[in-house]
């Protein structure tokens, strides 16, 4: 037969000490710590984002369908949008005074479509010797080949620059009355000037950058024959210098600004796609002014 006093003294001892472990966290957890503590800026009182993934989750196929829509509609909209560099969209088109312009350029031809071809002679003799004259107009001639040219004046189109060149003396006099003088040839006749118009005005970039290109290519084949230095300037050689450093610049920024973007978003969200989304939604408006 058990004792029942040692029987309820060693139940005594276990509910001791099972019941130690529990007075224990208790006695610690009455005492609120630092971490438990709730800050202003803390996560407990901030908004997250988890109502956001749960309503996500729980209406997938809803949101889905609202991002294809999107998508379908954002797509619909760039095939119908359109792209213009010049600096008419800049400022503004559709007032009168834009609407007078275009009127005054179709009547007169663009102001801002001739690049000028500045020819240098290095010495006294001037570039009214005969190869001079002759470099000068096979350098003409060969800018009114171009497509995109639509007139050349130089010195060489006056009668009198053919006499000039078989020596005759009093003929250069006949090239000085104005306008041909100072447009183009200078009164000491050390530098001659070869006007080129374009068929199109400087303001619409790209077809500009390409005349641009090629008159220089005619200007550097051309360059140091008869001793003449060659240099080509005007509005359209302007404007086509500063579109090339505009792109320039986009070719070293953009993939400089791509490649923070995908360090900032990996350090921020540590996934894959949580970095891919941001680099594509960035790459978008690049990739429409390519």
């Amino acid at each position: 037969m058990r004792n029942p006093i040692s029987s309820s003294r060693r139940h005594a001892r276990c509910i001791i000490v099972r019941s130690r472990p529990i007075s224990e966290p208790l006695a610690r957890s009455s005492t609120p710590g630092p971490s438990t503590a709730r800050t202003p800026g803390s996560a407990a009182t901030r908004p997250s984002n988890a109502a956001i993934a749960r309503f996500v989750l729980q209406h997938r196929r809803s949101c889905a369908l609202g991002l294809f829509l999107g998508f379908g509609l954002a797509v619909a909209g760039l095939a119908r949008l359109g792209f213009d560099l010049s600096s008419k969209a800049f400022y503004g088109d559709g007032d009168a005074a834009t609407a007078a312009l275009d009127r005054l350029h179709d009547r007169w031809g663009h102001d801002d479509a001739t690049a000028v071809v500045v020819v240098d002679a290095p010495d006294s003799d001037g570039v009214l010797t005969a190869p001079r004259i002759d470099e000068i107009r096979a350098i003409a001639d060969e800018l009114r080949a171009l497509p995109e040219v639509l007139r050349v004046d130089a010195l060489t189109d006056h009668p009198a620059s053919a006499a000039v060149a078989g020596g005759s003396r009093p003929a250069r006099a006949w090239l000085h009355p104005a306008p041909l003088v100072p447009l183009l040839l200078a009164a000491d006749e050390r530098t001659a000037a070869i006007a080129v118009a374009l068929r199109f005005s400087s303001d619409d970039l790209p077809p500009t950058v390409a005349a641009v290109d090629a008159i220089a290519a005619v200007v550097a084949a051309h360059d140091g024959t008869a001793g003449l230095r060659l240099r080509i300037g005007g509005l359209p050689v302007i404007r086509a210098g500063f579109a090339r450093a505009t792109l320039e610049d986009q070719r070293v920024l953009v993939p400089a600004c791509l490649v923070m973007v995908t360090f900032v978003s990996w350090l921020a969200f540590r996934r894959a796609w949580q970095v891919l989304v941001p680099l594509a939604l960035a790459l978008v408006p690049t990739a429409m002014l390519m």
